[in-house]
């Protein structure tokens, strides 16, 4: 099952909509009353944080749930979702403000990951008031892709956990293989939990 943490946004029902047509079954919890147990007792073979309003600092569980499973659950985050990414990992609020809300953007990406046979440049719909500085990534999470306008870094990949955010919405229609990408997470999401098909490990503290 696929846990879906909402951050209040109208789009967690698009994304949960996007997941269905792919055939998995979705949890939805309030991100606001998502404790660590809580996430636990869903047992989810993947995690997903939706986009939303405000920044990582107002949703701490969320940033406390990437650090406590992230090395153990596959775990995409969409829009805020990246951005509480790398807050998790270590990144201290150097953000650029940009408002890109409804607007679509080309990107750039590295062709492999949840990237790889995707159309080179990527076309995609945005809907963000912030984004990340590559400059102040944390060193174990590295760009896959960025925007061709401005090079705003819109997508990110953990060096060893299966953690990827995505800047844009991978639901919408606006964006160009969009199903491709959420179904090339969840390949990825199964490629691990069959390698650790053991049991996870619980992840040390940063």
């Amino acid at each position: 099952m696929i846990l879906l943490i909402d951050h209040e946004d109208s789009f967690t029902q698009n994304l949960s909509g996007a997941l269905a047509v792919l055939g998995e079954d979705i949890g939805i919890l309030d991100a606001k009353a998502a404790t660590l147990s809580k996430v636990e007792r869903f047992g989810p073979s993947a995690i997903i944080l939706s986009s939303g309003p405000g920044s990582p600092e107002n949703w701490p569980e969320s940033v406390g749930i990437v650090r406590e499973f992230g090395a153990d659950v596959p775990i995409l985050g969409v829009s805020l979702g990246q951005l509480i990414i790398a807050a998790a990992y270590g990144e201290e609020e150097s953000r650029r403000t940009q408002i890109r809300h409804g607007k679509p953007a080309m990107v750039r990406h590295k062709r492999g990951g949840l990237f790889a046979y995707l159309p080179q440049p990527l076309r995609v719909m945005c809907c963000h008031s912030a984004a990340l500085d590559e400059g102040a990534l944390p060193e174990v999470l590295h760009a896959d892709a960025y925007s061709m306008d401005d090079n705003t870094v819109m997508a990110v990949r953990h060096d060893r956990h299966p953690v990827y955010g995505l800047m844009f919405h991978p639901e919408s229609v606006g964006t160009e293989k969009g199903e491709r990408l959420l179904a090339a997470f969840l390949e990825e999401a199964k490629a691990f939990n069959k390698q650790n098909a053991s049991g996870p490990e619980r992840i040390p503290g940063l």
